[in-house]
């Protein structure tokens, strides 16, 4: 349930879609399963968990505009995030939101803090 509500969260444009959330969660999960580069960085399963759903959500709701467009035409979402990464702060609530809405992490609070510093 929780992949299809994102799929439908993603807005059908030609290149910031579904398949293009899809496409960086998998190349991450390739980029932290072969390089190993967890073990290195000593990454717990926290922080992997971060990574990819990160990788899943970073464009979910993208318009297909840049923050410039967004800014330059006063839209609600730069009015709101003050003109600052306006489309990132979007995407990274947007997410969480997803995320909260299927109560996916099942964190207490500090850790969950932690987590959404990820």
């Amino acid at each position: 349930p929780f992949t299809f509500f994102v799929q439908e969260k993603y807005i059908k444009n030609p290149y910031h879609n579904h398949v293009h959330g899809a496409d960086v969660f998998h190349n991450l999960f390739v980029i932290l399963y072969y390089s190993q580069i967890s073990k290195k960085v000593k990454f717990n399963s926290y922080d992997i968990s971060a990574i990819l759903l990160s990788g899943l959500l970073h464009d979910i709701g993208h318009m297909g505009f840049n923050n410039n467009f967004m800014i330059n035409s006063k839209s609600e979402l730069s009015l709101i995030y003050n003109d600052i990464n306006v489309l990132e702060n979007y995407h990274a609530s947007e997410g969480y939101k997803a995320i909260q809405k299927y109560d996916l992490l099942k964190l207490e609070a500090p850790r969950l803090k932690t987590f959404r510093q990820r």
